[in-house]
């Protein structure tokens, strides 16, 4: 790859459109020319000339294959539409146009939407000591925003695509504060970014042939590699662009890729998977849930077990941890971030500051006790209240207090899953003999845990055994912290048998 330092051509180029002149050079990213570099040479005019003949070849060849007449210029950068407001620790980019359903970062900045900064995720990123990190939020969270942040942040630009059409993205964001990182990082890794959000099926077969797919649409992405490489890696990319189903080459295709892209650029890779516990959720539904888990689990297993020599940090976004399955179990380099710990804590969400300032642009900051009262907000580990963002988006548009996040998801199905585990539970624990001190005190434990997520939205759970009273088995209290402040008594009977009961 070699790198161009003009204003008007500043960009990565892949070695198959660098033209004969500049092969007798010697590329800092690249073995593949043989005469020493001098770093002189890319300001000298002859230097920059071959740079843009060889950006009027490339185009003409693109021409030519597209049937168009024009040569493509690379993008131009246009200044933001939006204007900023900040409030407390809040910064707004704000326009009269909000959406819910668009999550692309580069799609909501240039296409003039309101967003709200939430660009120090790149920071956090990039100084959390963890090199493999998985996390955790509810639905509609703003994970697949920030995740499309980081790759539009880090990957390096290729034509026409170029630095000072990304730099637009992040001007007078809080990011551009930090300029030890932005200068360190911004567009300088190769970036592998994988959505699973898409891959669903019916049956196994089905969602191979979805994330297949995927895969070869990755692989073209960087066929510039493929000259580089050897008889027998040429022979599995071309399988694996043509989205040929075979087990053995697949399971290593994104650690393989990794691999090339390392030994091409001379720099590890960043890698984002969005949506990580997606397929496994939907193959449990269709019950083909240990296919899903079997290789799934080989395949990020290869990728970020042992791979450090390629890779220079990952992150994982999904709903929630899947555990005790043995999918990523085996990563002891996988760290996790729940939302009650303190790190990535306010990235994902809306603060209440946040919620204010965008209530106020909207001229709605009388409702925000109303806000309050209908998405009492999720309490993290340092203590802040966090609001989804697709309720207060949504409440924003349609001017309505109402549970908008519910039509997001298949509450239905939660709902007859979690009525059959109840009974399941009630049911096993029946057929012990609650006297006994240690049954019971197991037995009050996985109660508490049943119900622990409400200590994150302010309410405080107790026991019987803890309160040292007999007419409950467990309390909810609300705190000074929540709103609804009624309280929750609950007891559960003992059933000795139930006919027919499965």
């Amino acid at each position: 790859m070699v790198q161009v330092n003009s204003s008007r051509f500043k960009t990565i180029f892949p070695t198959h459109f660098i033209i004969r002149q500049i092969q007798c050079l010697q590329s800092p990213r690249s073995n593949l020319f043989h005469l020493p570099f001098s770093r002189t040479l890319r300001t000298q005019k002859s230097w920059m000339d071959l740079c843009q003949k060889n950006v009027l070849l490339k185009n003409k060849l693109k021409a030519i294959q597209k049937g168009a007449k024009l040569e493509q210029q690379p993008w131009k950068p246009s200044p933001k539409k939006q204007k900023i407001i900040k409030y407390g620790t809040a910064t707004l980019f704000a326009s009269e146009k909000i959406l819910v359903d668009l999550d692309s970062f580069k799609e909501i900045v240039n296409r003039g939407f309101t967003i709200i900064d939430k660009t120090l995720l790149i920071s956090e990123f990039i100084e959390c000591k963890a090199i493999v990190s998985l996390v955790v939020r509810p639905r509609r969270f703003g994970k697949t925003i920030n995740l499309t942040m980081l790759r539009k942040f880090f990957s390096i630009p290729i034509y026409p695509d170029n630095e000072d059409y990304r730099r637009e993205l992040f001007v007078e964001s809080k990011i551009m504060e930090r300029p030890d990182l932005f200068d360190k990082y911004f567009c300088k890794y190769l970036v592998i970014f994988l959505s699973l959000k898409d891959c669903s099926g019916e049956t196994w077969s089905n969602m191979q042939t979805t994330f297949y797919k995927r895969l070869a649409e990755l692989y073209k992405k960087y066929e510039y590699v493929y000259n580089k490489l050897d008889k027998y890696e040429k022979l599995n990319f071309d399988k694996i662009r043509s989205g040929i189903l075979q087990y053995e080459i697949t399971k290593d295709a994104l650690l393989d890729l990794s691999k090339y892209l390392k030994e091409y650029h001379r720099n590890k890779c960043i890698v984002l998977i969005d949506e990580y516990d997606h397929p496994l959720n939907v193959a449990y539904q269709h019950q083909y849930y240990e296919e899903a888990r079997s290789f799934f689990a080989s395949l990020f297993g290869a990728l970020l077990k042992g791979n450090d020599e390629n890779l220079e940090k990952t992150l994982l976004i999904g709903i929630s941890r899947i555990t005790k399955s043995g999918y990523l179990s085996e990563l002891n380099n996988l760290t996790v971030f729940p939302m009650y710990k303190k790190e990535f804590a306010n990235y994902f969400g809306f603060t209440e500051d946040e919620i204010f300032i965008l209530l106020q642009h909207n001229s709605k900051e009388s409702q925000l006790d109303g806000i309050r009262q209908w998405y009492n907000g999720y309490q993290t580990g340092n203590d802040l209240n966090l609001y989804n963002p697709w309720s207060i988006n949504s409440f924003i548009n349609k001017e309505t207090l109402e549970a908008h996040w519910i039509d997001t998801g298949r509450l239905s199905e939660f709902k007859e899953k979690f009525e059959k585990f109840f009974r399941f539970t009630m049911n096993a624990f029946s057929y012990y003999n609650v006297s006994n001190n240690l049954v019971e005190s197991n037995y009050h434990i996985f109660i508490l845990g049943m119900f622990h997520q409400a200590y994150y939205c302010g309410y405080k759970l107790m026991s019987n055994r803890e309160a040292s009273e007999s007419r409950f088995d467990l309390k909810i209290e609300p705190t000074e912290k929540v709103n609804f402040k009624t309280g929750v008594y609950m007891e559960f009977k003992v059933l000795k048998y139930k006919k027919n009961e499965k």
